[in-house]
């Protein structure tokens, strides 16, 4: 076996992901509606932006198209499909999103909407944090989630 062929099989971890970072190019270019090369400048064999400016810039054409709940639902679909092409075992994404909430939406609801949208099956069996009884329309207090603040544990038990 092929050493790439190896780790392809590996299960894998993905650790340290923004979902706003993650968005699938196809779908930028898909949203933006004008003449976005067909792969980004950024993918290519050792590029590096000039500046934090560059970057920001790049960043903001990526999260162009995530403009509502049912957005960020089709983009974490996307991500978690090539998540799983790679045999991602585990992952800890993050997002912002607050700049999408409807008025009077929680983030809560959002990530209800996405976890709808996604299309993708998510194992809560095994997730210590899980429990139907505490999830929509409820919310009830649970303390197998926790809130860490500045590296501190400041709410919950950890498993």
């Amino acid at each position: 076996m092929l050493t790439r062929d190896f780790v392809r099989v590996l299960p894998k971890a993905e650790v340290h992901l923004h979902l706003e970072g993650a968005v699938p190019w196809a779908m930028v270019r898909a949203h933006a509606g004008d003449d976005l090369p067909e792969r980004p400048p950024w993918s290519g064999e050792g590029f590096r932006f000039d500046d934090f400016t560059q970057f920001r810039g790049a960043s903001l054409t990526c999260m162009g198209c995530l403009v509502d709940a049912r957005a960020y639902g089709a983009v974490t679909g996307a991500i978690f499909r090539d998540l799983a092409a790679q045999n991602v075992r585990y992952v800890e994404i993050s997002f912002s999103g607050g700049s999408t909430l409807d008025a009077g939406q929680t983030s809560s609801e959002m990530l209800i909407t996405v976890d709808r949208l996604s299309g993708i099956y998510v194992e809560k069996g095994s997730d210590y944090s899980y429990d139907e009884s505490k999830s929509w329309p409820s919310f009830a207090d649970w303390t197998h989630v926790t809130l860490y603040r500045n590296g501190t544990l400041v709410y919950g038990t950890e498993p």
